[in-house]
């Protein structure tokens, strides 16, 4: 495959999924601020105000991570687990209509793990490299 294509490709994943999950994040950020994370569910059972902290954190800080490129696969990952909570245990009653977004993000950010940031990243800037520890 032509490696710009391929840089394209990842950057417009990146930046696309990224940025409509970063919109999610947010929200939840706000949450946190304004003193909600007791209201939060529980779905993995480790406390309501955990659950949202993590959720937060992975949707807001490594949806950045992921727009910039930088600890693509790591951030990838993290979400992935986060989307995959979402999906299959957050909303695991919930009809497919209201769990279809996050089975679609999940997917999303699994190919982003697998692909990296490509070449048009922070990581290859700084790293010179497409190697693990460039793209981590």
């Amino acid at each position: 495959m032509n490696e710009c294509i391929f840089s394209v490709g990842t950057l417009l994943l990146r930046v696309g999924f990224g940025g409509a999950m970063l919109v999610h994040g947010l929200q939840k950020f706000k949450l946190i601020l304004n003193g909600g994370a007791e209201k939060w569910l529980d779905p993995i059972g480790i406390g309501a105000a955990n659950s949202l902290y993590l959720a937060a954190f992975a949707e807001f800080a490594c949806s950045i991570f992921v727009i910039l490129g930088i600890f693509t696969r790591t951030s990838s990952v993290l979400l992935s687990i986060t989307m995959f909570v979402a999906a299959f245990v957050f909303l695991k009653d919930a009809a497919w209509a209201d769990r279809e977004l996050a089975a679609v993000f999940l997917f999303g950010f699994i190919a982003l793990a697998v692909l990296g940031g490509g070449d048009y990243s922070l990581s290859n800037l700084i790293f010179k490299t497409n190697s693990l520890l460039g793209n981590l």
